[in-house]
C-alpha cells in the first residue's frame, strides 16, 4: 500500500494544479486534448520583454538633443543585435 501512495504522490506532482491556467491547448483530431502551460523561464522572458518595452515607450527620441539622441539609438542597436 505503501507504494501506491507514493505513486499517488508522484502522480499529483506531476499534473498541474487547477489554479494555473494553460497557455495553450492543443485539440487532436482523434479527440485527445492535450494543455500546455508556460514555464517558469518563459514567465521571467515575457516579465523582461514588458519591462523592456515600457523602458522604451516612455522615452521619445524626437525630443533629445543630438547627444542623447545618439547614444539612444546606439544602445538600441546594440542591445537588439546581442539579444538575437
Amino acid at each position: 500500500m505503501e507504494i501506491d501512495g507514493f505513486q499517488q504522490l508522484d502522480l499529483e506532482k506531476s499534473v498541474p494544479s487547477e489554479k494555473t491556467t494553460p497557455r495553450r491547448i492543443i485539440h487532436f483530431v482523434d479527440g485527445d486534448i492535450m494543455k500546455e502551460y508556460s514555464t517558469e523561464e518563459e514567465e521571467e522572458e515575457e516579465k523582461e520583454e514588458q519591462e523592456e518595452q515600457s523602458i522604451n515607450s516612455t522615452l521619445d527620441p524626437s525630443k533629445l538633443s543630438w547627444g542623447p539622441y545618439l547614444r539612444f539609438w546606439a544602445g538600441r542597436i546594440a542591445s537588439t543585435s546581442f539579444s538575437r
